[in-house]
């Protein structure tokens, strides 16, 4: 079973994060108190094991900073506060870009990580949807109220500078461009769905842009960005996908609800096709 099963499902254990230091510790639930800290003895053993973080600077490889990533949670939320209003992660990953003189790629992926770290585990942002939009927007908990609705004065904000959303488009036909298939918006989601089902096994991003790419003849990046904004909207949102980690492989699998158990455990036939 893995760290995250046993976290979030069965309760078998507890993570505890320590400030300057990528990445959780996992220990046992009765380790922590009742008001979820970690008791002073465990504390004790914790800190004397972790080195002192040491300061890192940016070193210049092939033109691109290779920057450390302790940068990037600072980075994220002072650049919402700067701006007083919510943005979504390519807004924060356009102004990374400009900023550290990185790559799409690395700023992408190191403002995803940011914004997830921030959201469910440091708490220090909460995002918000808006119907007919793609993509989360980000604010500081204090631009919600008690009930978790967003403010009025930065529902404002927002919808000024948010277009209406355009009424449905009519059918469109893929036309070939420079090569390059342009296809509409909406094939994505049951391009995605439709995939894992016919290959009745979970499936990654990486695996589903591999095949976009030779499927509907376009290029990597363009596949990789749609198929993760299909994959996140029906994981949170439709609830049409669930996801699935397995300790030391990087990326998240996504399968249908049916294979997984009613306590969210994935079920036997389809966790020894990925193993």
């Amino acid at each position: 079973s893995s760290v995250k099963d046993q976290e979030f499902h069965t309760k078998k254990l507890k993570s505890y994060v320590i400030n300057g230091i990528i990445g959780k510790y996992y220990g046992l639930p009765e380790w922590f108190d009742t008001k979820g800290k970690l008791k002073e003895e465990y504390k004790k053993k914790l800190t004397s094991t972790t080195a002192k973080p040491k300061p890192q600077i940016s070193i210049t490889k092939k033109g691109i900073h290779s920057r450390p990533k302790a940068i990037w949670a600072p980075f994220v939320l002072n650049t919402i506060k700067e701006h007083n209003t919510l943005l979504q992660w390519k807004e924060l990953t356009n102004i990374a870009m400009k900023k550290f003189k990185v790559d799409y790629n690395k700023a992408n992926a190191s403002v995803l990580s940011s914004l997830n770290d921030q959201e469910y585990h440091t708490k220090k942002l909460v995002s918000y949807v808006i119907n007919g939009i793609t993509g989360k927007y980000y604010g500081l908990p204090e631009w919600f109220d008690k009930k978790g609705e967003l403010k009025e004065e930065y529902k404002k904000k927002l919808t000024s500078t948010t277009a209406k959303p355009k009424p449905k488009p009519k059918p469109q036909i893929a036309v070939i461009k420079k090569g390059i298939h342009s296809r509409p918006k909406p094939i994505w989601a049951p391009f995605v769905l439709n995939t894992i089902k016919e290959h009745n096994t979970l499936l990654q991003r990486k695996d589903l842009a591999n095949i976009a790419v030779t499927k509907l003849k376009i290029d990597y990046n363009k596949a990789r960005e749609s198929v993760s904004s299909s994959l996140k909207e029906q994981e949170y949102h439709t609830k049409k996908l669930k996801s699935y980690v397995i300790d030391g492989i990087t990326g998240k699998y996504y399968g249908l609800p049916e294979w997984f158990d009613n306590k969210g455990r994935l079920k036997e036939e389809y966790a020894k096709q990925i193993k």
